[in-house]
């Protein structure tokens, strides 16, 4: 009769007060027949405790009623008028009335109470290595037919309730993050769920929460829609501190089969809203200031309405869905924009420019840039390059570039060291991505002090394909064997070579993103 969590060294428990027992059973007994039973308990100023501890559970008093006097199932009727105890000072009082369990239950039910959690380890035995402090209070009514809610008769259901927490502080050796409930409230009714005044520490991450749920017995019963929202407001939240606290079975075996990667299928018949505030968000190494958020969720649509954050010395904003209707093939449609993002540091942050733009990790100088991206995902949330539709566009600060090896190549084929680096004032142009490939349209700039024109693409396959035309003034090439061969090509065909003109020097970009060939056409 006594539950396991009471049965720890149970022979030592302590004893008092008064129990009365009075029952009976009467009838058949077969496969298809059960004897009529009754049942009365009655327990009175009793007490239990452990000889080790201080405290004990006292004040306990039960007065419970079980009858059943055919056998029927559906004829069994409960009644506990009291069950009522004190622990640690704290009292908790509970009734229960249940009758038509089968048929149509009907069920009047309350529980109530105060319990200040630091004083349970002078009840009841707790490791030595673990801690509890905190204050749990509750209170929670019902009296209704299961019927009323089916048929969602909720005016005819009595039900509320609450739970408050405070000051909640556990401590193990098997937790990795100490965790701490400074507050938070759950109130509850056939109609909604509402958390408020929530707010939890998890190691150096401080988030407070609230939210709310309507309609939900509705959504359950009747297929209706469920609707909530959720607000979450933090000073400092350390995705990678939470993560790696989170526990992971590392006996088990990877599974690398289909199902382990699909995309989750999402609820229809929801619509949510999540907003969120953070001063600074630790994610992977990514440090972001300022981020604000506000996604809607309908019927296996994300809606982000306006994601915003400082970072990298600039800010980024991002609009757009997320359409998951089909799980083997998930779409998004994207817009972003990224303001006055320092270059260098965009490079060793975001993997994308990493793939598109190495040229980026020898670059100073900030950039702003906007585009839209259409496309489809694969199982894993990662982007089906050959799909990616969209254009934008990219500015930029004044710029530096130096130290890159195909530049290096380049300075080495004109015979002119100018080439080796790249100053401008910035530059501004647009870009297509078409089937997986980034488009850059023609633009001009000064380079090795001379306009230079050029324009192509990089693939998500990490394969370059540029054109550069340069307008080179003769006495800038140098004295390269390439140069001497043009002259005497061009004297054979008539043409006069001489300082003070101007040629149109083609060059081709083309290879493998991280190390390219550069070649020179000077037809």
């Amino acid at each position: 009769l006594v539950p396991v969590i009471y049965a720890r060294d149970f022979e030592k428990v302590k004893t008092d007060g008064k129990f009365t027992l009075n029952g009976f059973i009467k009838g058949l007994y077969g496969d298809n027949l059960m004897p009529g039973f009754g049942l009365e308990v009655n327990v009175n100023d009793a007490s239990f405790s452990y000889p080790d501890l201080p405290e004990n559970i006292k004040n306990i008093s039960l007065n419970a009623n079980v009858q059943n006097k055919t056998g029927v199932m559906d004829d069994l009727s409960i009644d506990i008028a009291r069950f009522d105890f004190t622990i640690a000072g704290n009292p908790v009082i509970t009734s229960l009335y249940l009758k038509n369990p089968v048929s149509d239950p009907n069920v009047k039910a309350s529980f109530s109470g105060k319990i200040n959690l630091a004083g349970l380890a002078d009840v009841i035995p707790l490791e030595p290595e673990e801690s509890l402090k905190g204050v749990v209070d509750f209170g929670i009514k019902f009296a209704g037919k299961v019927s009323d809610i089916e048929e969602s008769h909720l005016s005819q259901v009595d039900a509320s309730g609450f739970l408050a927490l405070s000051d909640i502080d556990y401590q193990s050796s098997t937790i990795l993050l100490p965790l701490e409930i400074h507050n938070a409230r759950f109130d509850f009714s056939p109609v909604f769920l509402q958390l408020s005044d929530f707010e939890i520490k998890m190691g150096n991450s401080l988030i407070q929460l609230d939210g709310r749920i309507d309609n939900y017995l509705a959504y359950y019963l009747n297929n209706e829609y469920l609707k909530g929202s959720l607000n979450l407001n933090a000073g400092i939240l350390n995705v990678n501190e939470i993560l790696s606290a989170m526990p992971s079975d590392t006996t088990a075996e990877a599974d690398t089969s289909d199902s382990a990667i699909q995309i989750p299928e999402l609820p229809d018949r929801v619509e949510f809203v999540f907003n969120a505030k953070a001063d600074k968000i630790v994610y992977e190494n990514y440090n972001l200031t300022n981020s604000t958020a506000n996604i809607v969720y309908k019927d296996k649509l994300i809606r982000f309405e306006s994601l915003k954050a400082e970072m990298l010395a600039g800010n980024l904003e991002m609009k757009g869905v997320f359409d998951a209707r089909d799980v083997n093939a998930a779409m998004i449609d994207m817009d972003f924009r990224m303001n006055t993002i320092d270059i260098a540091q965009a490079y060793s942050s975001i993997s994308m420019i990493q793939m598109v733009a190495p040229v980026a990790e020898k670059t100073r100088g900030s950039m702003s840039t906007g585009f839209k991206l259409k496309g489809v995902l694969d199982k894993e949330l990662n982007p089906k390059y050959e799909t990616l539709f969209g254009g934008g566009f990219l500015q930029t600060s004044d710029l530096t570039i130096e130290s890159v090896k195909v530049m290096d190549q380049l300075a080495t084929l004109l015979g002119n060291n100018d080439y080796k680096r790249l100053v401008t004032d910035g530059i501004n142009f647009a870009f297509e991505i078409v089937n997986g490939k980034v488009f850059q349209k023609p633009f001009t700039i000064k380079y090795g002090g001379t306009n230079t024109t050029f324009g192509g693409y990089v693939g998500f396959d990490k394969q370059i394909n540029y054109d550069f035309i340069f307008q080179i003034p003769y006495e800038k090439l140098g004295l390269s064997q390439a140069v001497k061969n043009l002259s005497e090509a061009a004297s054979k065909k008539g043409i006069k070579l001489n300082p003070g003109s101007n040629l149109n020097v083609n060059a081709k970009l083309t290879g493998a993103l991280i190390s390219p060939k550069i070649e020179l056409d000077y037809k």
